[in-house]
């Protein structure tokens, strides 16, 4: 009987000894993923420009935080998975750019970034994409155009038969 006893407890010292030290404060989870609508966004230079960056994630609570040298100038509201990314007035002539980190996860977490530009004073115009490609046969794509120069209009190089753009609001569609 002693023997069995004994058996028994080291069988749970053994066991006692898988358990973490800080058992509480472990918090245990499945293992996060993140992902964005779009890896980063361009705003105007005007004070109030914003977009909207869309979160999938497999956890419902997450952080967001933007950068310390950037928190004067760019803002970042949490809306259910949206994120609203807003700027004060860049006054200066060149562009600026912030960095927004997006932690999810318990126990082991995930951080990736977002990143934010805000267009100067000087003239500029941002493609996104800044090339496509076509496979043979040909077809469309969208390109999302910011520009700080109102009035812009697409144009086509000269011999450029096979390739037309027309311009949608702040988008160039382009056939092949």
């Amino acid at each position: 009987m002693r023997n069995r006893l004994l058996i028994l407890g080291l069988l749970f010292l053994c066991f006692a000894g898988c358990y973490p030290d800080d058992f509480n404060n472990v918090e245990w989870g499945p293992e996060p993923t993140l992902e964005f609508s779009e890896p980063g966004v361009t705003l105007q230079p005007t004070a109030g420009s914003s977009d909207t960056i869309i979160v999938n994630t497999n956890y419902k609570e997450w952080s967001v935080e933007v950068d310390e040298a950037s928190r004067s100038w760019c803002k970042v509201v949490r809306d259910n998975e949206k994120l609203i990314i807003s700027v004060e007035e860049n006054t200066g002539d060149k562009e600026r750019s912030a960095v927004v980190n997006v932690t999810v996860g318990k126990g082991k977490l995930l951080s990736k970034e977002i990143a934010v530009t805000q267009l100067g004073k000087a003239p500029k115009i941002v493609l996104t994409p800044n090339m496509v490609d076509f496979p043979l046969e040909g077809g469309n794509s969208n390109v999302q155009v910011v520009s700080n120069v109102s009035g812009w209009e697409p144009n086509v190089v000269v011999g450029s038969s096979w390739c037309s753009v027309r311009k949608e609001g702040t988008k160039l569609v382009v056939n092949a």
